[in-house]
């Protein structure tokens, strides 16, 4: 576990070309998450009191803000009614690597800590309510909480069985970058390379 959350600590901060992530996030434990919500779409990072889509654009703004950045990852920008930034394909799919080396890594951590109920079972924890289902983590205390429900035992007990699984307070607060600035960048580059 210990050589996963230092890949985890390495690649976050390659992937945030400088920005820290105690900067971009600098009071996690006061964020909201409300753990009685169920509708399709909610969870910490879409919770409008927490201001996470602030952060959808940092990464990107910092390359534009700092001139070697800039040389680096943007070929050109394209104006007119259909302007877009023209990423440099090589550095842009050097950017994706290694963010997909980031999700790699935070499969098979959170697989550490929260192994799947049956071997067959390989599913990450779900981030974000889907329609008629729950999301499995959350944000509790600073801390981002893995949740599995067992729910073969209910007719017998009446009710599921619950095991939480906290993450370190380090690796929770990169793992909410990666989804809220991470994330996005990578995904804008995706659709234009």
């Amino acid at each position: 576990v210990n050589h996963l959350n230092s890949e985890h600590e390495r690649l976050v901060g390659e992937l945030l070309l400088g920005l820290k992530v105690h900067d971009l996030i600098p009071h996690p434990r006061f964020l909201v998450d409300d753990l009685n919500r169920d509708d399709p779409g909610y969870c910490v990072f879409t919770d409008p009191r927490n201001g996470m889509q602030r952060l959808h654009t940092a990464v990107a703004c910092h390359i534009f803000e700092d001139d070697i950045l800039r040389r680096e990852f943007v070929d050109r920008i394209d104006t007119g009614p259909n302007a877009k930034v023209v990423w440099n394909v090589s550095r842009a799919r050097k950017y994706l690597e290694a963010e997909e080396a980031l999700s790699r890594v935070a499969w098979a951590f959170q697989h550490m800590i929260v192994p799947p109920s049956r071997g067959v079972e390989s599913s990450l924890a779900k981030a974000i309510n889907t329609r008629g289902q729950m999301r499995s983590a959350y944000w509790i205390d600073g801390h981002y909480v893995f949740v599995q429900r067992y729910h073969k035992s209910q007719s017998l007990m009446g009710h599921e069985k619950v095991i939480p699984r906290v993450t370190t307070r380090d690796y929770s607060h990169r793992e909410l970058v990666r989804f809220s600035a991470i994330r996005p960048l990578a995904s804008l580059m995706a659709e234009q390379i």
